[in-house]
């Protein structure tokens, strides 16, 4: 992605040179005005171009950027509460950014509720828990 944004990045500072050239031959009279129109078209449509498909490589490497550094962050949190014995209010908003409770259904005689869990930094973890409600049988 790198090299292709590098490219596209090249690509658009040529163009921009060749625009400033067409220009300087249209105002000296070398270009007619039809060839100057037609060739200004060309090339702002690709630099136009260029410019949105490099916009979308740079957030693309942003995203993977970002993307790559999530899991040692989260591990780094991970590693700093290893020794904890119970949830305390800093582990908890250290670790979890949201909890969603799903509906509570029954299906024949068992009870299903599903809890998604979106951790700080890595995201869901869904969980769905299943409990019996039939009497024990002898």
């Amino acid at each position: 992605m790198a090299k292709e944004l590098k490219n596209a990045q090249v690509r658009i500072a040529e163009i921009e040179k060749t625009i400033r050239l067409l220009y300087d031959d249209r105002r000296n009279g070398i270009l007619p005005p039809e060839r100057f129109v037609q060739f200004l078209t060309e090339h702002e449509a690709e630099q136009k171009a260029l410019m949105e498909k490099s916009d979308k490589l740079k957030a693309k490497m942003d995203t993977a950027r970002e993307n790559a550094s999530k899991p040692k962050r989260f591990m780094e949190l991970v590693r700093r509460y290893t020794d904890a014995t119970e949830l305390t209010h800093e582990l908890a908003t250290a670790l979890i950014d949201k909890i969603f409770v799903g509906a509570l259904t029954f299906e024949d005689d068992v009870r299903v509720q599903t809890v998604n869990i979106h951790l700080n930094i890595i995201g869901n973890l869904t969980i769905t828990e299943k409990c019996n409600l039939a009497p024990n049988s002898p």
